[in-house]
């Protein structure tokens, strides 16, 4: 059956896998079971060590009893203190070593067994120390109590040798398969290395076919390494050119930007000034209203004061009439008096007062008719005037109010332009910024097209080495060398073409004055 090298490698790595798999299984549970002997094996050993110092001094205090008696008949007892001393140690460390052994992981019929151990123990020690004691102050009883002593040892030495043969074949069994778990350890180790080895040289043997498809891969490898190093080249100038661009972007949107900061100072002093505008237009406006209104009420005024004149140029004339009566009443009276002769003198002298008075009134009605009618042509004329006023005053307050909304108009727009451009001035640093950035990103863009030139350059070596390493051949110390571009430098697409960004100059910009 004919496989690809995926299928193939795939095969040999599911097989060897496998194989690892089972050896290592295997080997993880024949681990655990050998530590789990190994640890019997240690505590084993462990407790047939102090059992056996245990041992050491269940004969030690039988040799201290004779010592003791022994000491008890020396003149002047020098070794009393010592021996008892002795003694007590011996039996202190016979319990301790014990309880050592109880204290350890062993199985339950050995603990069993050490627990029966504790009465004769404890019977033995008690004894030899009391003994040792009574040699000092009983020596004859201590004699006569010696074979108790030894009838207590050997009971305790039958059970101490029960259990060192029961512990000494522990030992021996957990020894035997520890053993037994090493020899089945190298069998599956045998066993699952020769198969392994054995597909590996199969699939050696088929490694002609991997070779040629290797070369096949090496070569396209080959030539996209060729291919990626002249595209990293012409991404390096097109990243180096974005940069360049970038940067004088950035200037010019500075610049711009400055402008438009002072375009916004001035705008909104502009604005200011529409606004300080628009309220003195209105207060002129309300102060044309109000001569407006003060000339329409001197204008009633004055046709009242001509209204006046008419009704006292009517009385002058009605006065002037009285008076024409009164003197033709004082001439009859004085033509009465002269017929009268002597009795009308007095009466002749009233009536010629009363012509003389008639007559001046009649004289001062008539002045003071021509002062009527001066002051009612003048009353006239000033009507006439007002009126005049009044209209132009009319029209100016039209003329205000229509400047008033004007100016209005142009202190909101001149608002809203100053809106508009603080908007286009946050926009433009908003601009600015992304510029700096796309200037900074431009410049890791072409620090990573230098790495990806090293990176392309860096792997023809290992390229090499394989190739050297499929036929036997020294690799090649020099490097591949770089493809010339597909396309010329005048061919390059318009994208790729530096581009020439025109120069921006700031403009000088005057604020307007406000008059």
């Amino acid at each position: 059956m004919n496989f690809t090298l995926r299928t193939r490698f795939r095969i040999l790595i599911g097989m060897l896998c496998l194989m690892a798999g089972g050896f290592g299984l295997t080997a993880l549970i024949l681990n655990r079971y050998t530590q789990s002997k190994v640890k019997d094996l240690e505590i084993t050993a462990q407790a047939i060590r102090q059992h056996m110092e245990g041992d050491m001094n269940h004969e030690a205090l039988r040799g201290d009893v004779y010592a003791g008696i022994a000491a008890a008949a020396e003149p002047g007892r020098p070794r009393e203190q010592s021996v008892i001393h002795e003694t007590e140690r011996h039996a202190r460390e016979f319990r301790e070593q014990l309880e050592k052994n109880l204290a350890l992981p062993l199985s339950p019929e050995r603990l069993t067994e050490l627990k029966t151990l504790g009465a004769p123990l404890e019977t033995y020690c008690n004894l030899c120390v009391s003994v040792t004691r009574q040699a000092f102050t009983d020596p004859a009883a201590a004699r006569a109590a010696v074979p108790q002593v030894e009838q207590a040892y050997q009971v305790l030495e039958d059970a101490q040798t029960a259990v060192s043969e029961h512990l000494l074949a522990d030992n021996a069994k957990a020894r035997e398969e520890t053993e037994g778990s090493g020899r089945l350890f190298v069998r599956v180790l045998l066993s699952t290395f020769v198969p392994a080895g054995a597909i590996y040289i199969f699939f050696i043997m088929k490694l002609e076919w991997v070779t040629g498809c290797l070369q096949s891969v090496l070569t396209e490898l080959d030539r996209a390494t060729k291919g990626t190093l002249g595209r990293a080249r012409e991404l390096a100038d097109v990243s180096e050119t974005l940069s360049d661009g970038s940067s004088k972007q950035a200037a010019s949107l500075e610049t711009s930007s400055a402008s438009l900061e002072e375009m916004s100072g001035m705008t909104k002093r502009t604005a200011e000034h529409a606004g300080s505008g628009k309220q003195l237009a209105d207060r002129t406006r309300r102060a044309a209203a109000t001569g407006l209104s003060d000339m329409q009420a001197m204008r009633k005024a004055m046709e009242g004061i001509h209204e006046s004149s008419a009704q006292v140029t009517k009385i002058t004339k009605t006065i002037d009439e009285i008076a024409f009566q009164t003197n033709i009443l004082a001439l009859n009276a004085a033509v009465e008096a002269a017929r009268a002769g002597e009795a009308g003198l007095g009466f002749a002298v009233v009536a010629e007062e009363v012509r003389s008075l008639a007559q001046r009134s009649a004289a001062a009605a008539k002045e003071t008719a021509q002062q009527i009618e001066d002051a009612a042509a003048r009353s006239d004329e000033g009507t006439r005037l007002c009126a005049k006023v009044a209209e132009s005053l009319e029209a100016m307050a039209k003329l205000t109010s229509e400047l008033d909304t004007l100016i209005g108009e142009i202190a909101t727009a001149a608002t809203e332009q100053s809106e508009g451009i603080v908007q286009v001035t946050s926009a433009v640093t908003e601009i600015d910024h992304v510029t700096q950035t796309t200037a900074a990103h431009a410049t890791e863009v072409t620090e990573l097209v230098g790495q990806l030139r090293t990176q392309a350059a860096q792997l023809q070596e290992p390229i090499s080495l394989i190739v050297s390493l499929l036929y036997a051949r020294p690799p090649r110390v020099s490097r591949l060398e770089e493809p010339e571009p597909e396309v010329a430098e005048t061919a390059k697409p318009a994208a790729m073409k530096r581009p020439v960004l025109p120069r921006v100059v700031k403009p000088k910009l005057e604020p307007a004055g406000v008059a």
